[in-house]
């Protein structure tokens, strides 16, 4: 009888397909009924059925997205984009862009730019602890875990693609200027370099003509 309510103690309090078939044989065992054919089927189906399960809870497991494209669906359709705020959201984002792309030569607007975007970025995390704890106030649903998936989606990654052209502009302009700069230098070192040759050639007919202008006056 001991050996009996253990297994069926055991099988209470963890009742996991392992547990079960463990008390099943144990159970078996204890009575002292023999294992025919019949018992050892009976297990071999259970066993079977167990299996089944454990597949299907490893393919519902294994059912969340794999790729990149279906990341990007299942967040988009986790998004609700008629909310007033996250239209908001998306309309500071195209207006600062426009903005960097609009100001792009004239580089103090350019810095002021980059320093508002640095702060915003560096900002993500305390802004998505803020939002997290006020999310009741704007929002129809918490988007706001504590990995700040959505923050970061949302916020910095359309900052970080601005500061990206930012960075590749700033680049361009100092290549540009590096090799105008250059230019100049070439063409001045040209221009030294015929002056240098045309000094000597200017200067010999002058000494000579003067020569021969004072030669005729000492003979008189």
């Amino acid at each position: 009888q001991e050996s009996a309510a253990g297994p069926a103690c055991a099988a209470a309090q963890d009742p996991s397909p392992a547990t079960v078939a463990v008390c099943i044989v144990g159970a078996i065992m204890s009575e002292g009924a023999p294992l025919n054919a019949s018992s050892v089927m009976d297990f071999g189906g259970f066993m079977r059925d167990v299996e089944q399960s454990v597949l299907n809870m490893v393919r519902e497991v294994n059912h969340g997205p794999q790729t990149l494209w279906e990341n990007v669906q299942a967040f988009t359709a986790a998004v609700d984009f008629s909310e007033r705020w996250i239209q908001a959201l998306l309309g500071f984002h195209v207006a600062f862009a426009t903005t960097v792309v609009l100001t792009r030569h004239n580089d103090l607007a350019q810095g002021v730019l980059f320093a508002l975007l640095a702060a915003l970025v560096l900002a993500a995390e305390p802004i998505n602890a803020v939002l997290a704890r006020n999310w009741q106030r704007f929002a129809t649903q918490n988007y706001f875990d504590e990995h700040g998936i959505f923050t970061g989606v949302m916020l910095c990654l359309p900052l970080l693609i601005v500061g990206c052209f930012q960075l590749v502009h700033l680049l361009r302009t100092a290549a540009y200027m590096l090799i105008k700069v250059k230019r100049r230098q070439l063409r001045d070192s040209i221009k030294a370099r015929r002056r240098e040759h045309a000094a000597p050639e200017g200067k010999g007919p002058r000494r000579h003509a003067a020569a021969e202008g004072k030669g005729p006056q000492k003979m008189d």
